[in-house]
């Protein structure tokens, strides 16, 4: 099932590929959001986009999903190699490694590259959103 965003035009942007990462793309993606996906590790992104086809393959084999359907999720997943590709995107949500100093960093360059109306989120567990 796809379930229309509110805009056509949404735009999320994943930073992490890692399992956090490939899920929030995935999950968006299926929602009919265009995702931009940004790994540091070469390769990670392409790896997770790879992840993300096999895992709409194993729905179509389960008829949980159409194959037409699971072609436009993909088709939706775009991988790129820079945070500068995150500018235009209407949602931002970073699952990177759970280092409070590189996650502020990572925000103030953020804030820089996206618009005033883009919404920053994280996807921390184990660090305090309040002292990102």
């Amino acid at each position: 099932m796809i379930n229309k965003p509110l805009n056509d035009n949404f735009r999320i942007g994943v930073l992490g590929a890692g399992t956090m990462g490939r899920g929030i793309a995935q999950v968006a993606a299926q929602g009919g959001m265009g995702v931009t996906l940004v790994d540091a590790k070469d390769g990670a992104a392409n790896e997770a986009r790879d992840f993300i086809a096999k895992m709409l393959g194993r729905a179509v084999e389960r008829k949980r999903l159409d194959q037409k359907d699971a072609d436009a999720a993909l088709g939706r997943v775009h991988v790129a190699g820079d945070l500068k590709d995150f500018a235009g995107c209407d949602l931002v949500v970073e699952a990177i490694i759970e280092n409070l100093d590189i996650k502020k960093e990572i925000f103030k360059q953020l804030e820089d590259i996206c618009g005033d109306a883009a919404i920053l989120a994280s996807n921390t567990s184990a660090l305090p959103i309040a002292a990102i």
